[in-house]
């Protein structure tokens, strides 16, 4: 059996919140993980009786606030008991086996919350163990330039031997450590927990943010199960037994929004300036086909460090997907691929993403209208028509400098021939008479502001081309709604600054669930004001890095005390990082 890494460390947290401690070996067992993992927990919220589990937001977790951090547990395994201090709170010792699970204590920590214990374990993932590869969290430390602690990600079992990011592929394993044998379930989203320093409430590093915005995903660790019990030590061997079917968190992000590491399998040059790569994606029997005109996330991990962008996924068969670059003089990731992505390349993936698809009314005519290498999304969504609406009436507006430029224009013309009713029209604007001749283009830009008001458009290309045909377009009486557009988040900050918290006190309005609220500092975050009104708010990282929080705007103005990772969409809120500014109405 080969041989992946080795256990560095084996790390045991008996209370959600609170530092965990090193053990020498641990007896794993199916459906229990660590024994005394997660087992204690301080309610901010009612929670089910006798132990029953339940979701993060219940607890007083680093996410919310890092003062657990500051507690201490101490474990005596012959006395059966847990002691819990703090440099604020009364210490209190209570028994780790008590009668009955769930409420053990009264105390003063948080203001009066009370302690309790789970059946089995207040984890994120019921009866599972969480490993990190420390080759990773060092990739981590590299790219932003300082010492990362790998307790930071509360994992079990610290992995040490795999190369970084190699555990992106393990989604599905069956792995052996020790006498035990696990099952790989699915990678770990992270939360703000990670932003807290180990042993100390204090909040150093936005960890979310970084992964987001320096490697194009949120994820760093593996979720596992226990199929066969068995005691792990400290050195013992980590050992490939088989591979099965990867698992989702039960509510959580799906495998196509997994990061894993994709294959080059073909590469394709389009003349001087654009290349096709087509790349094996080792999840695509376990999520949707991309929908015409959704995009993926490429990460490629280079000796200076990683690099990412967003790009259209072009063409896909079976498990191949395919994405097309154009090389731009200052393009950092697009001169890398370029230059170094050749068949057996790895890169990682995610995707598809983006709602930006074709629309469901055949009826319509349909614009599409691209410059450059905007022509990808022109592609998809053509090759969307010829496969779910070949009757629909399509006209294709294509602009480009020179015939050099023109990647995957004739494959524009073999699938506009499968439709009965397309018509393509080519602009060149660099070009001489006799040249635009020979490719049935005309010479200059072209003008959309004749384009049919029925229609329904989708734009792609620069910002320049975006802002002049979206202008055509409302000339011509094309709605706004009906005029559609896809923006990448581009790698770096939110362009947000830090900005001060009011003070309020203000009406904030939940117009979806008819819930009213009154918001002061302390309420904290917007989400955290919709959480205590018991609302639900979809978030996977609590540093405004996954955009899952993201909700309309209808009225008033929100602020980012802690500027998000990345930038919110125009008219909508982060919750999770935003207060109001003002009354506030939110579409939730």
């Amino acid at each position: 059996m080969p041989q992946l890494a080795r256990i560095a460390r084996i790390v045991r947290h008996p209370v959600k919140g609170l530092p965990g401690h090193d053990l020498d070996r641990a007896r794993l067992s199916p459906g229990r993980g660590v024994p005394s993992d997660r087992v204690f927990a301080f309610a901010r919220r009612p929670v089910p009786a006798g132990g029953g589990w339940a979701s993060t937001r219940h607890f007083h977790t680093l996410c919310a606030a890092p003062d657990p951090a500051d507690g201490r547990v101490r474990i005596d395994e012959d006395a059966r008991e847990a002691t819990l201090t703090h440099p604020v709170w009364s210490g209190l010792t209570v028994p780790l086996d008590p009668p009955s699970p769930g409420k053990v204590a009264d105390t003063d920590w948080f203001g009066g919350a009370e302690l309790h214990r789970a059946r089995e374990g207040y984890c994120d993932d019921r009866g599972t163990v969480s490993l990190v590869n420390l080759a990773s969290v060092e990739a981590l430390a590299e790219t932003v330039g300082r010492p990362v602690d790998p307790l930071r990600f509360r994992a079990n079992l610290l992995l040490a031997g795999l190369p970084a990011w190699a555990e992106l592929d393990l989604p599905g394993a069956r792995l052996t450590v020790g006498d035990a044998e696990l099952e790989v379930l699915h990678p770990i989203n992270r939360c703000a927990a990670t932003s807290v320093v180990p042993g100390r409430a204090h909040r150093d590093l936005n960890v979310p943010a970084e992964l987001a915005t320096r490697f194009g995903h949120l994820y760093c660790g593996l979720r596992a199960r226990v199929v066969r019990a068995g005691t792990v030590r400290g050195g013992d061997p980590v050992e490939l037994t088989g591979r099965g079917r990867p698992t989702p968190l039960h509510g959580g992000p799906g495998p196509r929004s997994w990061p894993r590491r994709a294959r080059v399998d073909e590469r394709v040059p389009h003349g001087d300036g654009a290349v096709s790569l087509w790349l094996t994606d080792p999840l695509a029997g376990e999520r949707d086909a991309p929908r015409p005109g959704q995009h993926v996330v490429v990460t490629a991990h280079t000796p200076d460090g990683p690099l990412w962008r967003a790009y259209t996924v072009s063409a896909h068969d079976a498990d191949r997907l395919r994405i097309t670059v154009k090389r731009e003089p200052s393009g950092r990731m697009s001169s890398y691929l370029h230059s170094h992505a050749r068949p057996g390349t790895l890169l990682t993936l995610s995707g598809p993403h983006g709602g930006t698809v074709l629309d469901d009314e055949p009826g319509r005519p349909l614009l599409l209208a691209s410059a450059g290498i905007g022509i990808t999304q022109t592609v998809a969504l053509l090759r969307g028509c010829a496969a779910e609406q070949p009757a629909r009436r399509v006209e294709v507006v294509h602009t480009a400098r020179r015939p050099d430029d023109l990647a995957l224009w004739p494959e524009v013309l073999a699938l506009a021939e499968r439709l009965p009713h397309a018509r393509t029209r080519l602009h060149l604007t660099r070009t001489g008479d006799r040249e635009a001749a020979e490719w049935h283009a005309e010479r200059g830009r072209p003008v959309l502001d004749d384009a049919d008001p029925a229609a329904t458009a989708f734009l792609c290309g620069p910002p320049s081309f975006l802002e002049t045909a979206r202008r055509a377009l409302t000339t011509a009486g094309i709605p706004a709604e009906r005029v559609h557009q896809e923006v990448f988040v581009s790698p770096g900050s939110s362009g947000i600054t830090p900005q001060e918290p009011p003070e309020g006190p203000f009406k904030v309005s939940f117009s979806t669930s008819g819930r009213v609220a009154r918001w002061q500092p302390a309420d904290g975050s917007l989400s955290e004001l919709a959480e205590a009104q018991g609302l639900t708010v979809p978030s996977g990282c609590r540093a405004g890095a996954c955009r899952s929080c993201a909700r309309p705007l209808r009225g008033g103005r929100v602020v980012y005390p802690t500027p998000p990772a990345l930038p919110p969409d125009p008219g909508t809120a982060l919750l999770c990082v935003a207060v109001p500014a003002e009354d506030t109405d939110i579409d939730l």
